[in-house]
This record gives C-alpha cells, sequence and structure tokens, in this order.
C-alpha cells in the first residue's frame, strides 16, 4: 500500500481512489511534521481549503459568501426595559421603581421604542438596518438558566441533545444533506461548495466554543485573541506530539491525534492570525471586551476566512436586585459594540455579506421585585440587523395583563427566527437541523 491517504473522494466519480501523500499533506498547510501512516479526509480536505489551493477538492474560502453573527445575552436580559411598551399603563403600574420614563423611550412605534441607552440600535433602525421581534420564545418555557439555555443552543426544545442548531448545519453539510431545494445557491451545485472542510467555519469569540456550535464533524474553534491563540496552539501542538511519540498506534489514535493537533493548532490559529493582521478596521470602537470582540469579527470577516458563523456572548443580565444601573450599562455596551460593527463593516465593504440577531435564554417577569430588581421570566424581544434586512417591528407586543404565571406569553417560536436564518440567509433546509419545518418572518429583504 502506498504510504499515505486512501480514501473515496465523494467529489470525484464513483468508486475513483485518491491518494493524499504525508509529503503533500504536510505542504499543504496543516505544518505537521510526525503524521500518521494515514490521514483523516476531513482534516486532508481542510489542508486543501485552508491554503485556497486550486486542485482542493473542496472550496472552503468565504470571501464573498455570507456569514451569520450571533449575540447571546446571558442571564436573561429584562425585554420589557429593552423594548419598551411606553403606551401602556399597565407597564408603569407594575414597574414603579424601574420603569423608563415615556419622554426618554426611543419611540420606534406609537406603542412601543427602545431604551435611551441604545440609541446606536435606534439609528440603525431609522436607516433600514434592524428589525425588532417581538415576544419570542418557545413552548412550555423553563426559567432555569441552564435548561431554557440549553434549549435555545440546540434548537431542540424536548429531550437532550449534544450537538448545537449551528453545528447541525455543518454536520448535514457534511454528508450533504444540508441543501434547500428552493436555493438558487452554488452552494452544492457541480462539485460541493461553501461549507465543507475547514475548521474555523464556525469561531467562537470565548475561552471554549459555545455549545450551539457543537457538532460531530470536528468544526468550531473558540478564542478572544488571535496572537494569544496562535501561541497557545502551537505550544499545545508541540506537547501533543510529544506525548504521542509522533507514531500513534491504531487507527483510533491517529484520528484522535490529529483532530487534536490539526484543528487546534496551525490550521485555525495560523490563518486566524494572518487574516486579521491582513486588516485595519476603520472605526473607533469602546474598549471593553464585547466591542473588542465584535472588532475582532469584522477583521476575520474582512480578512478574507472561511468562516460561516461567529458567535459571541455579553453576560449579566441576571438582574435580581438594584437592576437599574447594571441594565442600562449593559445596553449601552451592546448597543454601542453593535454601532461600531456596523460602521465598520459597511466601511470595510463587508456589510452586505453579513446578518446578525440578538437573543436571551429568557426575559424577566412583569413586575418588578422587592429589591428592585426582576426574576426569571419567558417571552423577550430579539434584534436582527445589517444591511440587508427588512425593517420594522414584527409581531405585536405580548399583553401586559393576559400572563402566564406573571410572565408575558411568547408570540413567535424562536425557530422561527433560526428557520429564516437557515433558509432565507445560509440558504440550508432547516428542517434537516430544526427537525421539523418552522415559518419564516419576514427579516431578510
Amino acid at each position: 500500500m502506498r504510504r499515505g491517504l486512501i480514501e473515496k473522494d465523494s467529489f470525484m466519480k464513483s468508486n475513483q481512489i485518491r491518494f493524499f501523500t504525508r509529503r503533500e499533506f504536510i505542504t499543504r498547510g496543516l505544518g505537521i511534521v510526525a503524521v500518521a501512516t494515514t490521514i483523516p479526509s476531513f482534516l486532508a480536505r481542510a489542508a486543501f481549503a485552508v491554503e485556497g489551493s486550486a486542485n482542493a477538492p473542496l472550496l472552503g474560502v468565504n470571501r464573498d459568501g455570507k456569514v451569520l453573527v450571533v449575540i447571546q445575552l446571558s442571564g436573561g436580559n429584562d425585554g420589557l426595559n429593552t423594548v419598551i411598551p411606553f403606551s401602556h399603563d399597565a407597564y408603569y403600574r407594575a414597574r414603579p421603581s424601574l420603569a423608563v420614563a415615556k419622554e426618554n423611550v426611543l419611540r420606534v412605534t406609537d406603542d412601543i421604542g427602545l431604551h435611551p441607552n441604545l440609541a446606536p440600535l435606534k439609528e440603525l433602525y431609522d436607516a433600514g438596518k434592524l428589525a425588532v421581534i417581538q415576544g419570542v420564545g418557545y413552548p412550555n418555557p423553563d426559567r432555569s438558566h441552564f435548561r431554557s439555555m440549553e434549549i435555545w443552543q440546540s434548537g431542540i426544545t424536548d429531550g437532550f441533545e449534544t450537538t448545537g442548531w449551528i453545528g447541525r448545519m455543518f454536520d448535514h453539510t457534511c454528508n450533504n444533506t444540508h441543501l434547500n431545494p428552493d436555493s438558487r445557491s452554488a452552494v452544492g451545485s457541480g462539485e460541493t461548495r461553501g461549507l465543507l472542510g475547514s475548521p474555523t467555519l464556525g469561531v467562537s469569540i470565548d475561552e471554549i466554543l459555545n455549545p450551539a456550535l457543537n457538532c460531530n464533524c470536528s468544526v468550531g474553534v473558540a478564542l478572544r485573541d488571535p496572537e494569544q491563540f496562535y501561541r497557545m496552539t502551537r505550544v499545545s501542538a508541540r506537547a501533543e506530539k510529544s506525548k504521542e511519540g509522533g507514531t500513534p498506534s491504531t487507527v483510533a489514535s491517529q484520528i484522535d491525534f490529529l483532530r487534536r493537533t490539526a484543528m487546534n493548532a496551525e490550521v485555525s490559529a495560523d490563518r486566524i492570525r494572518r487574516s486579521v493582521r491582513s486588516v485595519q478596521t476603520k472605526t473607533d470602537y469602546p474598549k471593553e471586551p464585547f466591542a473588542q470582540g465584535m472588532k475582532l469579527i469584522a477583521a476575520m470577516i474582512a480578512g478574507g476566512m472561511d468562516t460561516r458563523v461567529y458567535y459571541i456572548s455579553l453576560g449579566g443580565f441576571d438582574t435580581h436586585a438594584n437592576q437599574q444601573g447594571a441594565h442600562e450599562r449593559l445596553l449601552k455596551t451592546l448597543a454601542e459594540g453593535i454601532g461600531a460593527f456596523q460602521k465598520d463593516l459597511e466601511a470595510l465593504g463587508q456589510a452586505e455579506r453579513v446578518l446578525g440577531f440578538t437573543f436571551s435564554e429568557f426575559g424577566r417577569r412583569v413586575a418588578e421585585n422587592g429589591s428592585r430588581g426582576t426574576d426569571h421570566g419567558q417571552a423577550a424581544p430579539m434584534f436582527v440587523f445589517g444591511k440587508t434586512v427588512k425593517p420594522g417591528v414584527i409581531g405585536p407586543h405580548p399583553s401586559l395583563e393576559d400572563l402566564n404565571g406573571g410572565d408575558l406569553k411568547f408570540k413567535t417560536d424562536f425557530r422561527q427566527v433560526y428557520a429564516t436564518a437557515l433558509e432565507k440567509w445560509m440558504e440550508v433546509d432547516s428542517s434537516k437541523i430544526l427537525s421539523q419545518k418552522f415559518d419564516p418572518l419576514p427579516f431578510v429583504a
């Protein structure tokens, strides 16, 4: 047998055998000196995709493709003080110390408006680049942070699911079952394109990979600082090589060795570093971590990364006591980060490619508590932003008097938002990822 990789290449004619030699594999970008005799095909594809080789069996570069940015508001954002029903007296009766005065609300319609600290989002709304989705939730809601976030991250409301909704998009792509039959995208036409072949298809701006990106096809990296990530992964790669002695003895250990080495070392780290270094952002961002994370995402998008989904979190929304000051600061942080990000994308010529949305695991109770805070609730609003967004307010505001145990009743299933992003933006069949069809929402122009 030839020394190298033998694989039945699905991108070639049926039953045709393709060899990737050890030298070919190394020189195409993985930088692994001591590799096993055989190499898993997903890593070989990643090697070709990372270098953008003209001979690559799979195209992984996303310089012109669509990008989705997901912003997780951890802790349960108080939706009533975010999108404010200022025309409803019940809001002011329920919140004698926390309600935002009518004269300070940034009015969107005759009934609702945004918190005054969301001025950058109001600017996006006025410019036709923001949609507000009201009353988002799911059936039989759970007030547990852990369980509700698990439901949002997995996209599954019943039972336990180890993969995330974004991760399953990548999984279904890997076996080519993701295609939207109504899509005219190049994805999947002729040679399979776009979503396969690179560990950096999903990037989580965090210390660990967000569970929403969990998948079975070894896609996804987590980082906060590209230079630190590069240094750490190179050290990790050397340690793994040394521990394994460079010659893993079984097929299982070979795969495990190469996963850990390639996925967490030179492939992703070097490419991310080169991408970010190649871009000079055009906008001044606030210095706090969330805005700097958005700045990093903008640089990676403009730098030609193949990433299809970026995921970033902003925490601190569990405001049981003394909510006002803390919540106001968080909303300011969120709005300024998104506002700078959108300006930067436009200055960099990337705005047409990017759609983003925010979510939180649940909202807060309608009535404030005795500690001048709010307790865990249910339905809450979401924001969708981008140059290609169809602006406006989607759905009615939930009743402030017809409540579910003190909570707003949800009007829009969050999986409708996911299905719309998957179908209308990512151009994949959402039923393969969410296990059923959901009616799309009109926020993609």
